[in-house]
């Protein structure tokens, strides 16, 4: 009997050591759900967790009910589980969604997504990869600092996170400028693209965050354009800051600046030769990115902070924006606007 029992315990823990990251996390997050529905918090049928942000270290979930399974870019839910008379949707990036009619058998749903998708979200939760439950935010308070980067307790979970820096800086976006004039051939369907618009990049642009984190004035201030850095083992691309400097932050104060690259085009052309070049160049924005300008007239370097939601746009030579590509782990669409017309033209049909 004693034999049978260790062999239960062993199983047990051998089937918890096995568990892939994102069934560590689902494991998690499905036990606060739980506890959230058991003391009364949730009111809706549907308890919808999109996933927000992801990187090596972290997953962010939005939390919310309402009286629609899918999410607030109205993607359907990668998992359901059904906990007393709720059900517990859960749309993660790296997992495929379900399909509609599935969804619809499972949880009985029966409206337009398009009129019933409002996800009320109440809470923001960070767990590791590990699985381990990190924090739970009351989502009022995102919404008071106006902007998710403004939000300091989440900094620590954001890759290039730096404590103490009197600057923090972060990329709010950046999006790959192409080439039209002489484009090689490639359907934009097909997993070909990844390297047909490499091949035709002409730069990369996009929006930066700056915050002034102390109770004085700070200066940045630098004697080149070449003001932030992107390194690829030898090759590094330059960021240029389009507001002109010197840039004063007032105590506290947070700004957002464009910012494009200084053409090089030996950085793409190494870039282009990676196995995954878009997974790779996602890579060297959340791991290898660095502030080259002054702080207050000292020189140092420190790393850029980067919120990777997992797809980022492509324009052309005039900034007009053409379509999008995701990271290759990610196997759901997470564009709203798609989603939307998607939509629109099923229950239009209908």
């Amino acid at each position: 009997m004693k034999q049978f029992a260790g062999l239960i315990v062993f199983l047990f823990v051998w089937s918890s050591c096995t568990l892939s990251p994102i069934d560590k996390v689902q494991q998690t997050i499905e036990t606060q759900a739980k506890l959230l529905v058991d003391s009364g918090y949730i009111e809706k049928k549907y308890i919808v967790f999109e996933d927000y942000f992801f990187n090596d270290l972290y997953r962010i979930y939005l939390i919310g009910d309402t009286e629609c399974p899918l999410d607030n870019s109205l993607g359907c839910p990668s998992r359901i589980v059904s906990y007393k008379d709720k059900f517990l949707c859960f749309s993660n990036h790296d997992e495929p969604e379900m399909l509609f009619d599935e969804v619809k058998k499972i949880t009985f749903y029966s409206g337009n997504p398009l009129n019933d998708c409002f996800n009320s979200i109440k809470w923001v939760m960070v767990v590791s990869n590990r699985g381990k439950m990190e924090k739970l935010f009351n989502y009022k308070q995102l919404e008071e600092t106006a902007t998710v980067l403004n939000w300091t307790e989440l900094w620590p979970y954001f890759s290039g996170y730096e404590a103490h820096c009197p600057v923090q800086m972060a990329f709010n976006s950046y999006n790959v400028k192409i080439d039209l004039k002489n484009p090689r051939p490639y359907n934009i369907d097909s997993l070909n693209l990844r390297r047909g618009v490499l091949e035709n990049m002409i730069g990369i642009n996009g929006k930066m965050y700056l915050k002034n984190n102390t109770d004085s004035i700070v200066m940045l201030s630098s004697d080149t354009k070449k003001h932030c850095a992107i390194v690829n083992g030898i090759d590094t691309l330059y960021l240029s800051l389009c507001d002109s400097l010197p840039i004063v932050l007032k105590p506290y104060e947070y700004r957002y600046c464009s910012f494009q690259s200084i053409p090089d085009e030996c950085f793409f052309k190494k870039l282009v030769l990676e196995r995954s070049p878009w997974d790779h160049l996602h890579c060297l924005f959340s791991d290898f990115a660095y502030n080259l300008m002054d702080v207050n007239q000292h020189k140092g370097i420190t790393r850029v902070m980067h919120v990777n939601t997992g797809w980022l746009d492509i324009c052309d030579e005039n900034d007009l924006n053409l379509f999008y590509v995701l990271d290759s782990d990610m196997k759901r669409d997470c564009n709203p606007f798609y989603k939307s017309r998607y939509w629109e033209k099923q229950f239009k049909e209908d």
